[in-house]
């Protein structure tokens, strides 16, 4: 972070970071973030094949009705454009 902030006013400055003194930039800080949590792996997919086929249901009527939309869609620009069958 410390870096960052260094590289940033010396660009903003037009200079160029002298890096040799790395003692300064790893210095400690006294800004100090604690991060407290945990990860843990609950699992993946569907509980239960009925929670699987839901799933998969409404996938396909999604689908369906983005294909409708898209139908819809193609015909009323081939309507707009005067080339209807």
């Amino acid at each position: 972070m410390r870096f960052q902030r260094r590289l940033t006013e010396a660009n903003r400055q037009g200079t160029t970071l002298d890096v040799r003194d790395l003692d300064d930039l790893l210095a400690d800080d006294k800004e100090t973030t604690l991060v407290i949590g945990q990860w843990t792996y609950a699992g993946s997919g569907w509980e239960t094949e009925g929670d699987a086929e839901l799933a998969k249901a409404a996938a396909a009527r999604a689908r369906e009705y983005a294909q409708e939309r898209a139908a819809r869609r193609h015909e009323s620009d081939r309507q707009a454009r005067g080339l209807e069958r």
